[in-house]
């Protein structure tokens, strides 16, 4: 008689247990403190250089993010100052509620073996561990989907005179916008999903128009939102056509069967990225179709289950991707890449139902879980993997902080700092670590400099220079930089005559003093 609520309850244990873990492996990565990279730079040049108001105009760098991440992270560094970990703070409590949310959602839309499976896919997920501590939006914008969704199921079958949930959801919906640009795809979805279902209702024609006046009111709110953002920020952008055109591969053609094969590519990368589902690193790999194809089958028995158990789930977790697709068409959102991550929490709900339901169709009882067990292994093993390897060494992707930090604690007033050659968007990050060590009044290489490839020289240096002590900073914090490409322009300077007298180097970055001849 207790044997069987026993095993019934593990399940639940299980999960939590695993929500736990997740929890811990974002706060362990937060806590590794990496240094900014060049994106991140990017994003907290703009936070730390402009006021509130200044946020509010087009940002340098080409950098496009929600007004209300940008405020939020500003109030973050005021309270804390502009350290890495106050850059991060927002990100990783996104990154923590998503979590939590990904739980009360898989409970709400499938069962509780689906449940344990989305949530291991959500938690172990490489992808949203490390954008929990990463100075851009896309953790936020997980957070947002969830509790968009969240807020949407409750708004489900309400009872005639608790209709004011569906006014909350649209109140959250108008202030989302302003803090995840895609949260109007998961917005739109779910109105269309209320709007759906109370026409779909057998209430009496007096009820539905009440329920249906409600919602069309409250869908009201969000789409006056995202009227003002578009007219105030997005048309008036001028980075928006410069991103336009660097993902204009990301934009569905029209008509769409003028090139079908863009689907299927759409979908392959997909599972790389935000998903990482793939086999190998070969990207073309016949390993990776096979398994593309088998998620692929996955998400159709996904949808199908849910079309047939419970169809309101079903349009409101599918519906998000042809509104960006659509949207894609238009050449306003790109389908693809990290921009999708908003997409991840339906993407492992869809995933984990069409697992379950595989399973209950290819065996039952403990068979059907051993099968469960056995997908899930085989299509996450490389992410386990690579989380119990960071676990252990945490990735410090572009670590420039411990040579800035050496030279802004040994550089005296009169000495003058001068970056070697760097192609100008690498910039970013070393400027953010000029200004927090104080050396920010550093020289950079010019325009003309930059476009011709040029090294660092003895005659330029004395140019642009009158000290006679020059630290020389070298970063690889950048796609095309590598360690150790300072040899020769170093090896140049010294046989004109540049005595050395201080030097630091570590993986991503280094810097040397010098004294200059006479």
């Amino acid at each position: 008689m207790t044997s069987r609520p026993a095993r019934i309850s593990t399940l639940p244990t299980i999960t939590i247990a695993l929500i736990v873990l997740g929890l811990f492996l974002r706060l362990w990565q937060f806590w590794a403190n990496r240094s900014l990279w060049l994106d991140e730079a990017m994003v907290a040049n703009n936070i730390v250089g402009r006021s509130f108001a200044g946020l509010l105009s087009p940002l340098d760098d080409g950098v496009v993010a929600p007004v209300g991440f940008l405020f939020v992270e500003k109030v973050a560094i005021a309270l804390l100052g502009s350290t890495e970990y106050a850059l991060r703070l927002y990100p990783l409590v996104a990154g923590l509620v998503a979590s939590i949310l990904m739980l009360k959602v898989a409970s709400a839309c499938v069962s509780r073996v689906a449940t344990l499976l989305a949530v291991a896919l959500f938690v172990f997920s490489e992808r949203l561990i490390y954008f929990a501590s990463e100075v851009k939006p896309y953790s936020s914008d997980v957070m947002w989907s969830l509790l968009l969704i969240f807020i949407g199921l409750k708004c489900l079958n309400v009872p005639r005179q608790h209709h004011q949930v569906v006014l909350g959801f649209g109140v959250v919906s108008a202030a989302a916008v302003w803090f995840s640009h895609p949260s109007v795809f998961i917005i739109a979805a779910c109105f269309l999903m209320l709007l759906a279902d109370a026409l779909a209702n057998r209430s009496t024609h007096s009820g539905r128009l009440h329920t249906l006046s409600f919602i069309i009111g409250s869908a009201t709110l969000p789409a006056a939102s995202v009227l003002i953002f578009v007219q105030r920020f997005v048309n008036h952008d001028s980075n928006v056509p410069s991103l336009q055109n660097g993902w204009r591969g990301a934009f569905m053609p029209l008509p769409p069967w003028k090139e079908p094969v863009w689907f299927g590519k759409a979908f392959y990368a997909l599972l790389w990225n935000p998903m990482g589902l793939y086999f190998t690193e070969a990207a073309h790999s016949r390993a990776n179709y096979v398994l593309a194809v088998f998620v692929a089958i996955l998400f159709a028995v996904g949808v199908l289950s849910l079309l047939y158990k419970r169809w309101q789930v079903a349009l409101m977790l599918t519906l998000p991707f042809l509104l960006t697709l659509s949207a894609s068409a238009l050449r306003r959102y790109p389908f693809a890449d990290r921009l999708m991550m908003f997409s991840m929490p339906l993407c492992v709900l869809l995933l984990a139902e069409g697992i379950e339901r595989t399973g209950q169709l290819l065996g039952r009882n403990w068979r059907s879980a051993v099968l469960c067990a056995a997908v899930f292994a085989g299509l996450y093993s490389r992410t386990i993997s690579a989380d119990w390897r960071n676990v252990f060494a945490r990735p410090m992707y572009q670590h420039i902080r411990p040579a800035m930090a050496y030279l802004g604690a040994r550089k005296v007033a009169a000495d003058i700092v001068y970056l070697g050659y760097l192609p100008h968007a690498s910039l970013a990050a070393v400027s953010y670590y000029a200004a927090m060590f104080h050396f920010d009044h550093a020289i950079y290489p010019s325009a003309q400099q930059r476009a011709a490839g040029l090294d660092v020289s003895l005659q330029t240096i004395s140019n642009d220079s009158k000290a006679s002590r020059v630290w020389i900073v070298f970063s690889s914090a950048c796609d095309s930089c590598r360690p150790g490409q300072e040899r020769i322009p170093l090896a140049r300077i010294e046989q004109g005559g540049a005595t050395r007298l201080d030097a630091f180097a570590s993986r991503d970055a280094s810097v040397y003093l010098y004294q200059l001849p006479n």
